[in-house]
């Protein structure tokens, strides 16, 4: 196995430690296993975003009310 150095930020250095502490583990094996989580997953089990899952259907549906979140009249008894 070979050695590597890397620079990190004082908050982020401290989170690796909490968590290593926590999961009782190295810092040198958390970081092992958060690299090949990340690195060997493959895309379609990459975290998608809500947009991501819904882009296709946006304005797919159309109520007919287009100023529906600006016009007065339909936010008259908004939050009662």
């Amino acid at each position: 196995m070979k050695t590597i150095s890397l620079k990190l930020p004082d908050s982020l250095r401290k989170a690796l430690e909490e968590e290593a502490r926590r999961r009782q583990l190295n810092t040198s094996e958390l970081v092992r296993e958060c690299l090949e989580r990340e690195l060997y997953k493959t895309s379609a089990a990459r975290k998608l975003s809500c947009y991501d899952l819904i882009h296709e259907s946006i304005g797919s549906v159309h109520s007919g009310l287009c100023d529906l979140a600006t016009n007065p009249t339909y936010l008259g008894d908004f939050g009662k």
